[in-house]
């Protein structure tokens, strides 16, 4: 007899499958001047694989046609829609409406996104270069409620269009790592990819000898995992708290106290929406309720506080996107970075230009600050939120819905979103050698791996090596 948690499951997909029926696919984004590129190459971007999970997968000689695999450092917060955002940036997909397909929409006044509803019409670009991808609601929900099922499907869908297609390179994504990883643990994402590896090796060989060309994988993630229980931070503490400054949450921006939450996916970060005037308390505030690590908030657009739940802060302060200084106030420093400026001989509130914030700070408990707040607060979004916090490592935060969904299945077995190591490092590799620098950022994946992509944008052909 079928468990009620997979008949609760299926009832959702055939929903889904209903209120999916009347998407109609958006064109594909072709990439100019690559129909000569050689060898043909296929792109597999894996959802929510950290970088640990595949360096051992690699030591215990799996996926041996590989090169390096090296950490690739994810947005702020660390997840899906930002993520993939952050690194499809080379290819000039601009800014994404908010963090998640659910966000605070500040020209409505009002929090959209992420239901049957509305989800098809919010513009996400990156997702229109894939080739094959998860766009509707139902094959979305097949992620969640049945992992196992969606991931043999996402190999079955690459292989036919590998086959069937002409493309010299071809955008696929695998999403159902992500559900695996939430629902299902880090063994059985393990034994995934271990499935994967062989898939991968015998699609080579087969392509290889029916075709009479080499083809080049390249495999990455857009954000790391952290496998851990979980508590949830509650939102009755966040009231409290706030409540007690006469600030309150709500679902609009109506009142001077008024704070929108953002709520959607069970992650380890969350944006909050306020009048300017408050963002300081309101991140001061969030700082201190039980499970946050980190709080941020922009003031104008060169500056950006940090403060952390023992309420130690500073600020970054820009001159620009490649130049930057780390301040603590009064002595505190929030993100420990203070020990290793002063052994790099700088002074705290030394200017700094990127590259050498990122050769000191990319194998840090919190990997890259400046770089990804700027990005988070400044670049990426266009609904940029008035402060966000990243939690504690063995915290969540999210919807009802979410909670009770993943309650439904097999529970929570870890997550991702927060600013710390193991949620920020993802993976990048590809089959055969590559120099690039010990580590990648989001934004320098194509430039490394795929630099003849970003030159066919720019209307330059080179062939592929």
């Amino acid at each position: 007899m079928p468990s009620q948690r997979s008949v609760i499951s299926l009832l959702l997909v055939i929903g889904l499958v209903v209120v999916g029926s009347c998407y109609t696919p958006h064109p594909i984004t072709h990439l100019p001047k690559t129909e000569g590129l050689f060898p043909r190459t296929l792109i597999l971007a894996l959802d929510g694989i950290d970088h640990t999970l595949m360096a051992e997968l690699r030591r215990e000689g799996y996926f041996k046609d590989f090169g390096a695999t090296y950490p690739l450092i994810s947005t702020f917060p660390s997840a899906t829609t930002i993520g993939f955002t952050g690194i499809f940036q080379p290819l000039n997909v601009g800014t994404v409406p908010g963090y998640e397909v659910r966000f605070f929409s500040k020209n409505e006044n009002r929090v959209i996104g992420g239901t049957p509803k509305d989800i098809y019409k919010i513009p996400i670009n990156y997702k229109y270069y894939f080739d094959v991808f998860r766009h509707t609601m139902q094959q979305k929900s097949l992620m969640y409620t049945f992992p196992g099922i969606a991931g043999r499907e996402d190999r079955i869908h690459i292989e036919n269009k590998l086959f069937e297609s002409s493309k010299r390179i071809l955008f696929t994504y695998i999403g159902s790592t992500d559900g695996s990883a939430h629902l299902l643990g880090r063994q059985r994402t393990k034994r995934y990819l271990i499935e994967l590896s062989k898939f991968l090796a015998d699609l080579k060989v087969r392509y290889e000898r029916e075709r009479g060309e080499p083809l080049k994988i390249v495999m990455f993630s857009d954000h790391g995992f952290e496998y851990t229980n979980l508590k949830t931070v509650s939102l009755g503490d966040m009231k409290k708290a706030l409540g007690a400054k006469g600030l309150q949450l709500n679902k609009t921006i109506e009142n001077p106290g008024d704070v929108v939450a953002v709520r959607f996916g069970l992650i380890s970060a969350a944006a909050f929406f306020t009048a300017e005037k408050n963002q300081a308390t309101v991140g001061r505030v969030l700082a201190g309720v039980d499970g946050v690590d980190l709080s941020f908030w922009p003031a104008g657009q060169s500056r950006i506080y940090v403060r952390n739940s023992q309420g130690a802060e500073a600020y970054f302060e820009y001159a620009g996107k490649l130049r930057y200084r780390y301040v603590s106030i009064k002595g505190q420093d929030p993100l420990n970075y203070l020990p290793i400026l002063k052994g790099a001989g700088y002074a705290d509130g030394h200017w700094l230009s990127d590259k050498e914030w990122q050769r000191l700070f990319f194998d840090h408990t919190y990997p890259d600050a400046g770089y990804r707040l700027y990005d988070a607060f400044f670049h990426l979004v266009d609904n940029r939120a008035s402060v966000m916090i990243s939690l504690k490592h063995n915290y969540q935060y999210g919807s009802t819905a979410a909670y009770m969904g993943a309650s439904m299945q097999l529970g929570q077995n870890g997550t991702h979103g927060s600013f710390l190591k193991q949620s920020t490092w993802a993976f990048a590799m590809a089959t055969g050698e590559l120099q690039a620098p010990k580590f990648l950022r989001y934004d320098d994946l194509f430039k490394h791996y795929l630099p003849q992509v970003v030159q066919a944008l720019r209307g330059k052909q080179r062939g592929l090596h």
